[in-house]
C-alpha cells in the first residue's frame, strides 16, 4: 500500500476510534505519519465539498460563490435568516395580556428591517469575522439617515447595533441555520464616532421647555383632565408611559414617609407621595406631590373608580389611554396635547408648541440648573437608579430625601402654574 494511502487511512481510523471511545484521548503513535494524513483528508473532503457545492449550485440549492467555495455546506443567506429572526421575535417576542407584541418588540422588528435594508444579501458561509467586523463599523460610523438629512443619533445606531448583535447571537445558536459566530466577534469595536454635529448641539439647549408663565397659560385653557397631565408629568417627570400606566394604588395620599429618617427629609401627614416601578426600566421611583397635583389625582381616582378602571388616566369609556397595542401607544395623549394648544393659539397665536413629552424635561431641566444632575437622573427613574428588587437598598444608596426635599422648593418656582 503506498504510503499516501496508508496515511490517508490511519487519520480516518483514528477518528472512528475516537468516537467510539469519546472520554479517552488517542494520541496516534506515527506523528509524522498522522500529520501527512490530516494534510491528505483535508484535501480530499475539500475536493468532494468543491464538488458537491457545485451540483447545488447549479440546481439552484445554494448560492453561487461569490468568493472561494466554503469549506463546509451551509444553506441560506443573510436575508434569511433575518426573515427567520424577525420570525422568531414574532413568535417569542414579550405580549401583552390579548397576545400582541409589546411596543418594544415591535420596535426590534423596525430595527430588524432596517439591517436587512442596509446590508446587503450574501451567502451565510460569507459571514465571516472581517464581514462581520464591516457590519458593525456601518453602524458605528453613524451612516446617513434613510429618510431626511444627516446622519444617525448614537442612540439610533446603537440600537440598531444591539440588534444585530442579538441577531448573530440566535443565528449561532438556532437549528434553522447551520452557521457558527466566528472566532474573535467579542473583541470588535463598538465605539461610536463623534461628529461635528454632535458639539455643536451640545453648546446650546437641546431640550426646548415651557417656562411657569408658559405652564400657567396652559393651565388656564384646560380642562381637569388636561390639568390632572399637566400637574402629574411636571411634578413626577413623567411621560405618556407612566402617566398613563399610573394605578390607584400606586398614590399614598396624607400619608407621612415610613423612611423619612433614613432619608433625612421632614415629612407630615399631609404628603402625598406617588411610588411606583417604572415599566421601561424596572427602576423603582418616588416622587413627593405638590397640593394641586394632590387635588387633581384625587379627581382622577374618584372618577376611575367611577369608571371600574384600575388606571387613573383612562378614556371616558373606562378604557385604557395609553395603549400598547396600537402603532404609537402615545397617540391619543398626542390628540388630545394638540387640541389643548391649539385652544391656546387662537388667543395667543405666538404661543409655541412643544411636545407632550416636553413636560417630562421639565422639572428635570430645573434640578440639573438648580440642584445637581444625579437627583435629575433619580427624578428620572433611569437604570442609574437601583432596581425595585430590594426598597431597603433603594433607601439606603440613593437620596429620595434629597429629590422630594427639591420638588417641595421647586412648587414656588412653579406657582404661576397654579394661578388659574
Amino acid at each position: 500500500m503506498a504510503r499516501e494511502d496508508l496515511a490517508v487511512q490511519y487519520v480516518q481510523m483514528l477518528r472512528v476510534q475516537q468516537e467510539w471511545y469519546p472520554s479517552i484521548r488517542l494520541v496516534p503513535a506515527d506523528q509524522d505519519l498522522y500529520c501527512e494524513g490530516v494534510q491528505l483528508n483535508r484535501q480530499i473532503e475539500s475536493q468532494h465539498i468543491r464538488v458537491l457545492y457545485n451540483e447545488l449550485s447549479d440546481d439552484g440549492i445554494v448560492e453561487p460563490a461569490t468568493n472561494n467555495v466554503p469549506d463546509r455546506i451551509m444553506l441560506g443567506t443573510l436575508h434569511e435568516a433575518f426573515d427567520g429572526y424577525l420570525e422568531h421575535i414574532r413568535t417569542n417576542g414579550n405580549k401583552l395580556e390579548d397576545g400582541t407584541l409589546k411596543s418594544s418588540q415591535r420596535k426590534r422588528l423596525d430595527y430588524v428591517e432596517s439591517l436587512k435594508d442596509r446590508h446587503a444579501d450574501r451567502p451565510l458561509h460569507e459571514i465571516t469575522f472581517d464581514v462581520i467586523a464591516e457590519m458593525f463599523g456601518y453602524w458605528t460610523n453613524r451612516p446617513k439617515k434613510t429618510r431626511g438629512e444627516g446622519r444617525y443619533k448614537r442612540t439610533s445606531a446603537r440600537h440598531r447595533l444591539k440588534e444585530l448583535e442579538r441577531f448573530l447571537g440566535w443565528l449561532g445558536s438556532t437549528a434553522n441555520f447551520d452557521w457558527e459566530m466566528p472566532k474573535g466577534v467579542d473583541r470588535i469595536s463598538r465605539r461610536f464616532t463623534d461628529l461635528e454635529s454632535d458639539f455643536e448641539q451640545s453648546q446650546v439647549i437641546t431640550k426646548e421647555i415651557y417656562t411657569p408663565v408658559k405652564l400657567g397659560l396652559i393651565s388656564q385653557h384646560a380642562d381637569e383632565f388636561d390639568r390632572l397631565l399637566l400637574f402629574v408629568c411636571v411634578n413626577c417627570a413623567f411621560g405618556a408611559a407612566e402617566v398613563g400606566r399610573l394605578t390607584t394604588d400606586e398614590i399614598l395620599f396624607n400619608h407621612s414617609h415610613e423612611h423619612s429618617i433614613r432619608l433625612n427629609f421632614d415629612t407630615t401627614s399631609g404628603d402625598s407621595f406617588i411610588l411606583l416601578k417604572r415599566h421601561k426600566s424596572s427602576m423603582f421611583g418616588e416622587w413627593l406631590l405638590w397640593p394641586e397635583a394632590v387635588e387633581t389625582l384625587r379627581w382622577g381616582v374618584e372618577r376611575a373608580i367611577r369608571l371600574k378602571s384600575p388606571f387613573i388616566v383612562c378614556r371616558d369609556d373606562g378604557g385604557i389611554m395609553y395603549d400598547e397595542r396600537a402603532q404609537n401607544a402615545r397617540q391619543l395623549f398626542r390628540k388630545r396635547w394638540v387640541k389643548l394648544i391649539k385652544r391656546i393659539q387662537k388667543q395667543h397665536p405666538d404661543f409655541p408648541y412643544l411636545p407632550f413629552g416636553s413636560l417630562r424635561d421639565t422639572i428635570t431641566d430645573t434640578l440639573r440648573h438648580r440642584y445637581s444632575d444625579e437627583l435629575a437622573s433619580i427624578c428620572l427613574a433611569h437604570k442609574t437608579a437601583y432596581k425595585a428588587d430590594s426598597l431597603f437598598k433603594c433607601y439606603g444608596n440613593r437620596p429620595f430625601g434629597k429629590l422630594h426635599t427639591a420638588i417641595r422648593e421647586l412648587r414656588e418656582y412653579f406657582s404661576p402654574m397654579f394661578g388659574y
